[in-house]
């Protein structure tokens, strides 16, 4: 009897770590860190201007969902921060400036990247969902 107990313990304490792993799932993004509470409520999102220079933000989810355009500009609406993008008709929307930090200096341009990968869909196509992790980069492009 006191094998089966041991056993059921053992059992209930795994799924008890596997669950809290599985809810930490979220990359380490230095100090910045998405609030406790309901942590699939938001949307991380961290601009990276400089290697110095990055700001996260955490943007509340709404229904119905927002593409990462309207988002972005909202933030950027938000942080007072000067924003202008190109509508390129069928090939989308491409941001050209968020901040000081505009499309072409010094051979650079803001993408962005999902969970760490770069889609390959224009920032008004996709809809990025609670718990992802965004980040705008203002790099040199790999295209």
């Amino acid at each position: 009897m006191k094998k089966i107990i041991s056993f059921i313990f053992f059992i209930v304490a795994i799924a008890i770590i596997v669950l809290i792993l599985r809810n930490n799932g979220l990359p380490n993004i230095g100090n910045n860190t998405i609030d406790e509470g309901p942590i699939k409520k938001y949307i991380g999102i961290e601009f990276l201007f400089t290697e110095d220079d990055k700001i996260f933000v955490q943007y509340e989810h709404i229904d119905p969902p927002q593409d990462l355009f309207t988002i972005t500009q909202d933030i950027a609406l938000q942080q007072n921060w000067e924003f202008a993008s190109e509508d390129y008709g069928e090939m989308g929307i491409l941001v050209e400036k968020i901040k000081d930090k505009e499309n072409g200096e010094s051979k650079k341009y803001w993408q962005y990247f999902m969970d760490l990968q770069q889609p390959q869909v224009s920032a008004e196509k996709f809809y990025p969902t609670p718990g992802q992790y965004i980040q705008w980069k203002f790099q040199a492009s790999e295209f």
